[in-house]
């Protein structure tokens, strides 16, 4: 249902619905809070969007949505902290919203099963998690670009020996590349840092 008008509230006929396995609301005209039931909803989804509407509000702090691979809320104006359950997807695009505070990462032995995470162009803070290399293990992907984000790049990074794109570009970095970020060369192609303070 991409690009069909069915705002400007969020369309409550979705509650009624069985068996979803790819639910696509991009470019709907939506320009409502997101309802408390929807983070309740239980579809087996595979495909969640709703990128390129009005929505607002924020994430709960506990996503209940289990095997869901793609998940993209891009170009919406949400707002609030990126709750840590949101990275139980394989593809997340938070891109172009308000978010702020930190980025949340795994601690101890737990693994993050995200492979691809685009947090691009909103106001998130903070330094880049010292330990994202050992908890977002998967990643092939990952741009936190057009943030507000300090402090180095940490030499996990260099775990990350999928990574393909990086792109930390316009935040407030500083400090030097790490020589660890050497294990990734291999396969990466971009590696963005232009626009930070001094890297």
């Amino acid at each position: 249902m991409a690009s069909c008008h069915v705002g400007p509230a969020f369309p409550a006929w979705l509650q009624s619905q069985k068996n979803l396995g790819n639910f696509d609301l991009t470019n709907a005209s939506i320009s409502s809070y997101l309802p408390d039931w929807f983070w309740n909803i239980t579809f087996d989804l595979l495909d969640l969007t709703l990128s390129h509407n009005q929505l607002l509000g924020r994430l709960p702090d506990v996503l209940t949505y289990s095997g869901v691979l793609y998940v993209n809320f891009s170009y919406n104006h949400l707002e609030g902290h990126i709750p840590l359950s949101v990275f139980n997807v394989g593809i997340l695009d938070l891109s172009h919203n308000n978010f702020s505070g930190h980025i949340p990462v795994t601690g101890g032995k737990s693994k993050s099963s995200l492979t691809s995470l685009t947090i691009s162009d909103n106001k998130i803070t903070g330094p880049i998690p010292s330990n994202i290399g050992e908890s977002m293990i998967n990643l092939y992907f990952i741009s936190p670009s057009g943030n507000l984000i300090t402090g180095s790049i940490p030499d996990s990074i260099g775990l990350l020996k999928g990574l393909e794109v990086i792109d930390f570009s316009k935040n407030n970095l500083t400090g030097s590349i790490p020589s660890t970020i050497g294990n990734c060369l291999w396969r990466l192609k971009p590696l963005h840092l232009n626009h930070n303070n001094k890297i």
